[in-house]
């Protein structure tokens, strides 16, 4: 099955021209610039969700239903009360970032290879999740996650990637902790993109730990305010817990 191509824009779309970039210049850093630029390029590059939809079926190799990709698309979202790491789950989701394969596509001068297993055709899925250099670290991080949470954990990236959790009745503050871990581990990624080496497990523990603790701080900061039906702090700093004496071995 090949991959499915993006649309082209709809007809009437007119190109960036100078006077754009001359009236982006002039706005300089307001507000409404980032949602000006957003616009004008899903005017000029319409993609559709359903070829978005069919690119991740072939990627994760199984099919996601209805329901599966209406959470999907929310995800982002709800992954983390960081709109930075909110903006990383919606640039991996709508595969947006500039692997290896796609800037090959833009520059063919550029190399299209892995830059750590030296792997062909690089795309975004070899880059965060199949190739063979990232297998120690994923499940370095698959095995930390079920001894926290006394669960087996199979390696899938509908679930280390889309966030599709296997389990149907794991509390919500577990299901949130683990969506913390992996957002957290994909942001790893993200960060040495070009470096022939993975990220280090350790690393990955402390900004965990960091991030989680400031996580728990937010959720009794809300209790106390009544922003909450149910308490998650205890819950979630069992968990925390967990995870520090993981750093101490």
């Amino acid at each position: 099955m090949g991959r499915p191509t993006a649309q082209k824009a709809p007809q009437g779309t007119e190109p960036v021209t100078h006077e754009t970039l001359q009236a982006l210049h002039t706005m300089g850093h307001g507000r409404h610039l980032v949602r000006w630029i957003y616009r004008g390029i899903r005017a000029q590059f319409h993609i559709s969700l359903d070829v978005l939809k069919a690119t991740w079926v072939t990627d994760i190799g199984r099919d996601i239903n209805d329901k599966e990709w209406s959470f999907s698309l929310q995800y982002a979202k709800q992954v983390s009360r960081n709109t930075r790491f909110k903006l990383i789950q919606f640039y991996l989701f709508h595969q947006a970032y500039l692997t290896p394969h796609r800037l090959n596509r833009i520059y063919h001068t550029t190399t299209l290879h892995c830059p750590r297993s030296h792997a062909a055709d690089a795309d975004l899925l070899h880059v965060l999740w199949s190739c063979p250099s990232l297998t120690q670290y994923w499940n370095a991080i698959g095995a930390t996650l079920a001894e926290i949470m006394d669960e087996s954990i199979g390696l899938s990236p509908a679930f280390f990637l889309l966030g599709l959790h296997p389990w149907k009745r794991a509390s919500k503050v577990r299901m949130r902790f683990m969506d913390l871990d992996l957002l957290l581990a994909k942001c790893q990624l993200t960060r040495c993109w070009k470096s022939p080496h993975a990220p280090s497990l350790l690393s990955w523990k402390e900004e965990v730990l960091r991030c989680s603790q400031a996580e728990s701080a937010a959720l009794r900061r809300e209790e106390c305010r009544g922003l909450r039906r149910k308490p998650m702090s205890l819950e979630w700093d069992s968990l925390v817990e967990e995870l520090r004496t993981h750093l101490k071995t």
